[in-house]
């Protein structure tokens, strides 16, 4: 079983590795604004 001090280090690593939510929605909000200012240059 891993202590609390082990556990605190994991999350801490996972952190750094692993996007959270927010992120991951703000990155494809820009990525719908940049395909949206494609579509209009396109069209």
């Amino acid at each position: 079983m891993l202590t609390d001090e082990e556990v605190t280090k994991l999350i801490g690593a996972f952190k750094e590795v692993f996007a959270t939510r927010t992120e991951i929605e703000g990155r494809f909000d820009a990525l719908k604004e940049d395909f949206s200012k494609l579509q209009s240059f396109v069209a």
